[in-house]
């Protein structure tokens, strides 16, 4: 493995590990990232989606999982961070990452999952992935979906109706590493940078991304 690759896998195994230290300590608070007590009925939300669809993976589980992977990481049921607007919505993540290929590839998959008045499960999904060389969308880019990466039999209650091939969005990154942090910048602003990525010794290479959105 190239040393620009294997430094790379090595700070995006570092962020991500990042990123579920902070959602387990803000989830087992009950506050968002702004340090804001959340409300009963997000709380209700998140106990009814751990029971019905699925339980947030343990610190120890992702370590596990992160040294079985190698190269090419494949992770479910990554719970994100509560949010702060549009809060009764509880996201969980899958992640995709193949660092043994050329350029590395990446499809990050998060269902924002809420319940109904009978508690019953209900979600749509985002879908975010580096570029596809020699396609039309040779471009970091987001899009709907109603799969969830390795989950689909699982996750069966993805609405039909919603479109995966249109819009696709160009998304300001150009490698996994970008494109998993502007997602997190995306769902949460700027201050997942302060939470989460400001003091990782991070190449020069990312930082015009970062400094374009921040």
């Amino acid at each position: 493995m190239q040393p620009q690759r294997k430094k790379d896998l090595a700070i995006f195994i570092q962020v991500l590990q990042r990123m579920h230290r902070l959602q387990e300590k803000y989830w087992r608070a009950e506050r968002d990232l702004n340090d804001t007590s959340l409300s009963k009925r997000v709380s209700n939300v998140y106990h009814s989606v751990t029971s019905a669809v699925c339980y947030p993976l343990k610190e120890n589980e992702l370590d596990t999982q992160l040294r079985d992977c190698g190269e090419h990481i494949i992770i479910n049921n990554l719970f994100l961070p509560p949010l702060d607007t549009d809060n009764q919505f509880i996201p969980i993540m899958c992640v995709d990452c193949d660092f043994t290929v050329i350029p590395p590839q990446m499809r990050l998959y998060v269902g924002m999952f809420r319940t109904s008045r009978s508690g019953k499960p209900k979600v749509f999904g985002f879908r975010f992935e580096t570029s596809h060389p020699d396609s039309n969308h040779d471009y970091c880019h987001g899009q709907f979906t109603r799969t969830f990466a390795h989950r689909s039999e699982e996750f069966s209650i993805f609405p039909k109706w919603i479109p995966e091939r249109v819009p696709c969005i160009l998304v300001p990154a150009n490698d996994p590493i970008s494109l998993f942090c502007v997602m997190l910048i995306s769902f949460y602003g700027k201050i997942m940078w302060t939470k989460i990525l400001s003091d990782i010794a991070i190449d020069d290479k990312y930082f015009k991304v970062f400094r374009e959105l921040l």
